[in-house]
């Protein structure tokens, strides 16, 4: 059985050498490295123990442990671990109907964000291919002249500018701190259209593939718009799905209660359009108040240890990448899009957003179509759009 972090802390406040230990579990020069440190003995075991974990993974193992320490007669140490690990084994034996209840609910959760596409309407086109939107990480104490570069920057859509200023982070660095340690909650902050929900959805697929968050034993997506979520009457509510047996939800939220929500995230999509009486006083208040299972990782809600993340957009290569896959690799009319948006620098601007990308390239696409002239000022997009949004209208 693999060794939990919490019993590696047990460990580490027992008696043996950890420098013997050490040397048959990490390097010599691991031992070494963590030896020049100058902390206590307690602090060495303790840091010794959490690099074997790290390193080994799911083989730091407690008979792993157990054989070290018999090989160096230290017997007395090597029973307190096996004791442990008895009474682990003996836990999660009792708990095993719960713990089956999880397996069913994550893989029902997996099978949503891997069946469903992420795009909405506009960006079905690509809904197979994601495109990387590029995030950055806001800095709580950042410089104010820095910040009204940023912003003009954005003003202007030179994502790379805004990039260089401040630290882009990949999809995998979501939920964790500059310090390594896990955040309690992240917000997603972005202009209307940027990708704030597909983003979401796409930490969902992500997970479902075992990319990323592996931690975590389920990310539960809420898309609060829905009326089903809004109108949840307890937290047990949020967790439930309609062909859901109710023995299986009883033993997840078993294991969830007893867990104060360790080991999930819950996604709130669109926590910023529910009303602010719901904002105030309601189930997501008190989740992201940390009320009720305060061990939970809460995403796209302000909190005192917060993780913030600005969606900024597609940069250059994105759009590239965007325009390649929504024309179907036809070279000639890739072409014929990037052409006609350098001669129109205007309308290229608008290209980081996703939602405006989207809406350009599918215009083109029909304008092509028909042989007619792309639109060449920002009126004359938006008449087209209008007459694409009612023309879609009456054929539905």
């Amino acid at each position: 059985m693999e060794c939990s972090e919490e019993d590696i802390y047990n460990i580490a406040e027992y008696d043996f050498d950890w420098v013997r230990v050490g040397r048959r579990l990490l390097s010599d020069q691991k031992v070494r490295d963590i030896d020049r440190e100058g902390s206590s003995e307690g602090d060495k075991r303790e840091t010794m123990l959490l690099e074997w974990k790290r390193t080994k993974s799911c083989n730091a193992t407690y008979l792993a442990l157990v054989k070290v320490l018999r090989a160096i007669q230290n017997n007395a140490t090597a029973d307190r671990v096996e004791a442990l690990e008895k009474s682990k084994s003996q836990a999660s034996t009792s708990n095993q109907s719960t713990t089956d209840g999880v397996v069913k609910y994550a893989e029902y959760l997996k099978g949503v964000y891997k069946v469903k596409p992420c795009g909405e309407q506009w960006l079905r086109v690509v809904s197979i291919h994601y495109i990387n939107l590029s995030t950055i990480e806001s800095i709580e104490d950042f410089p104010k002249e820095k910040e009204v570069t940023c912003t003009l920057a954005m003003i202007h859509a030179k994502i790379e500018e805004v990039k260089k200023l401040k630290r882009s982070i990949t999809i995998g660095q979501v939920g964790v701190l500059g310090d390594g340690e896990r955040a309690r909650c992240i917000i997603v902050e972005g202009i209307p259209g940027i990708g704030k929900s597909t983003f979401s959805w796409h930490l969902g697929v992500c997970w479902a593939h075992k990319e990323i968050l592996h931690d975590y034993h389920l990310v539960v997506l809420l898309r609060l718009r829905d009326e089903r979520v809004q109108h949840a009457k307890c937290v047990s509510d949020l967790f439930r799905y309609e062909e859901q047996p109710k023995q299986e939800h009883e033993a997840v939220m078993e294991w969830i209660n007893s867990n104060k929500g360790d080991g999930v995230m819950m996604v709130l999509d669109g926590y910023d359009e529910l009303s602010p009486d719901l904002q105030k006083s309601s189930i997501f208040a008190n989740i992201i108040r940390g009320v009720v299972l305060p061990k939970m990782t809460v995403l796209l809600c302000p909190d005192q240890k917060c993780q913030y993340i600005e969606v900024i957009g597609f940069g250059k290569e994105e759009i590239q990448e965007y325009v390649d896959a929504a024309l179907e690799h036809n070279k000639e009319l890739r072409d014929q899009l990037m052409s006609y948006l350098e001669h129109h620098p205007h309308i290229h601007g608008l290209m980081y957003c996703p939602l405006n990308c989207a809406i350009i390239v599918q215009i083109f696409r029909d304008q092509m179509k028909s042989r007619s002239q792309p639109p060449q000022t920002f009126t004359e997009v938006y008449q087209v759009l209008i007459k694409t949004v009612l023309k879609r209208h009456e054929q539905k």
